[in-house]
């Protein structure tokens, strides 16, 4: 989901998400960036997230890694791409259980 209406269609599909997991009382907590490199006009910066909630009724906690490349402009930094990683949760909100690599 890029380019203008880019935001919506993650909003659309966060509300999906909810709905199916029945998950109530959202709360993201951001962390101090965890590592940062610039190089003249770039940067790549790794930004650590918590999200705690109820999903169905139990505590749901699941850590997450946002991964940015930025761009230097003479308006200031801008936001070339971003990306995330879910690092833990403490069960599958869906219900399922999670396949892991091995």
């Amino acid at each position: 989901m890029v380019g203008h209406g880019g935001l919506n269609g993650v909003l659309r599909s966060y509300a999906r998400m909810v709905e199916a997991t029945k998950m109530t009382g959202s709360h993201v907590t951001v962390g101090a960036p965890r590592y940062a490199y610039v190089a003249s006009t770039s940067a790549y910066v790794l930004v650590p997230l918590t999200t705690t909630a109820r999903v169905r009724g139990k505590p749901y906690i699941e850590n997450r890694t946002l991964a940015f490349t930025l761009q230097r402009t003479p308006s200031g930094w801008r936001i070339g791409t971003q990306t995330w990683v879910k690092s833990t949760e403490n069960f599958n909100p869906y219900g399922q259980s999670a396949s892991r690599a091995r």
